[in-house]
């Protein structure tokens, strides 16, 4: 099977990507780009709700549009490193956060 045939991979649509996908746009700019709501890609970049399966497909569509990831390189996993850096941020803060608490402790 040629590359050109390769089945196109899926993007898991993170807070993180969504937020490089906006670069210096506003809410209400990305919105107006996607069909959708400014409070809403403001609640998918703070976790607090994901895109819909519509949406997350016109994501893709304005990343295919902009040629964003396009030099992107998968890890081994297939995971996009993007994913990795935000997993290894969130678990730095919460080590230092355990340390902190643990430090406390033994203070008292």
């Amino acid at each position: 099977m040629s590359v050109a045939t390769l089945p196109k991979k899926e993007i898991r649509w993170t807070p993180s990507l969504i937020k490089r996908l906006r670069q210096e746009r506003t809410f209400a700019e990305l919105a107006e780009l996607l069909g959708a709501n400014a409070e809403d890609i403001e609640l998918w970049e703070n976790e607090q709700a994901e895109p819909t399966i519509e949406e997350m497909a016109r994501l893709s569509e304005l990343a295919d549009k902009e040629g964003f990831l396009r030099d992107w390189k998968l890890a081994g996993s297939g995971v996009l490193r993007a994913d990795l850096e935000e997993v290894l941020s969130k678990h730095r803060k919460e080590v230092s956060q355990l340390l902190d608490h643990r430090a406390s402790k033994l203070q008292e």
